[in-house]
């Protein structure tokens, strides 16, 4: 090609791409949906266009080039926070992501001892996040300073309701046996980390709950029922040093360790505290009177 050609095929290339830009802008359209017609039309008619005569031998590596400068521009502008569900999942293995080592527990659940044990947790400098169905709970959540999940519980498991993405753990805690068990099966699995429930009283039968696998939370012998006596009895939950004496008939409920990785107590096993790990235990009341808060 002349040199005169080559001028005039690259001047018509820049208006015809400007120009495009500026007409998908005005349509409020991706500028895509302009740019491949406006291509096509000009590489069928007009013959000084076309870029293997323009570029020559330089055309495939600018091609490369330009690939890679358009991945490039869309991985900075990648936001894994705005990415929900299955999407979230397959673009992280993609890039290798490593699941956080620092805990953000879901506590499921606003009952009194339940929003003083997400007290207890955030004490310790954790990321928790509580949700609750009853606005009264939701309103005691608020009230204690913890950030409150919203939408509806069971939408959690698609993404479309209270946040779950970035949680390491779920901890069903409400006074429903048979809602723990239904949501402990449907979040199982698409959760990154455990899905516990609270045990029921002893000698109830749910009608779901009996079918239902899984570690219970804190074992059979603290129930639910078991922790809002106490807790209305004068027990408190408190964040305390592993490096401290535990106050007699104290009941451990979970580890903190380095790096504020949460272990809770099961059914099936009961972390050992190391030097350096905080525990969060159930105090019981002193001499008639609400224990204080240990640090």
């Amino acid at each position: 090609m002349t040199t005169d050609q080559v001028l005039i095929g690259t001047g018509l290339l820049v208006v015809l791409a400007v120009g495009s830009q500026l007409l998908a802008g005005r349509l409020r359209i991706p500028a895509l949906i302009v740019l491949l017609p406006v291509g096509f039309a000009a590489g069928a008619l007009i013959g000084d266009v076309d870029p293997q005569r323009l570029l020559g031998a330089a055309f495939s590596p600018l091609v490369s080039l330009a690939v890679a400068v358009i991945l490039y521009d869309a991985g900075l502008g990648l936001d894994l926070g705005r990415l929900k569900g299955h999407n979230r999942r397959v673009v992280t293995r993609l890039l290798g992501v490593v699941r956080r080592s620092r805990s953000r527990p879901l506590l499921v659940g606003g009952a009194p001892w339940a929003v003083a044990l997400g007290s207890a947790l955030k004490s310790t400098g954790m990321e928790v996040l509580m949700w609750a169905g009853h606005e009264q709970e939701r309103h005691r959540i608020r009230q204690a300073g913890i950030e409150l999940a919203a939408g509806e519980m069971p939408a959690t498991a698609t993404g479309g309701g209270a946040e779950l993405e970035g949680t390491t753990g779920v901890y069903l805690l409400t006074d429903e046996d048979d809602f723990n068990a239904l949501a402990t099966a449907i979040l199982r699995g698409g959760v990154e980390g455990p899905v516990h429930r609270v045990g029921a009283a002893a000698g109830s039968h749910g009608v779901v709950a009996p079918y239902i696998g899984g570690e219970i939370l804190f074992g059979t012998r603290l129930t639910g029922p078991d922790l809002a006596r106490r807790h209305r009895d004068g027990g408190t939950v408190v964040a305390r040093s592993a490096d401290r004496p535990i106050p007699p008939d104290s009941d451990l409920l979970f580890v903190v360790r380095s790096g504020d990785r949460l272990v809770p107590v099961t059914e099936g096993s009961t972390p050992a505290p190391e030097p350096g790990d905080t525990l969060v235990l159930l105090v019981p009341a002193q001499d008639g009177r609400p224990s204080r808060r240990v640090g």
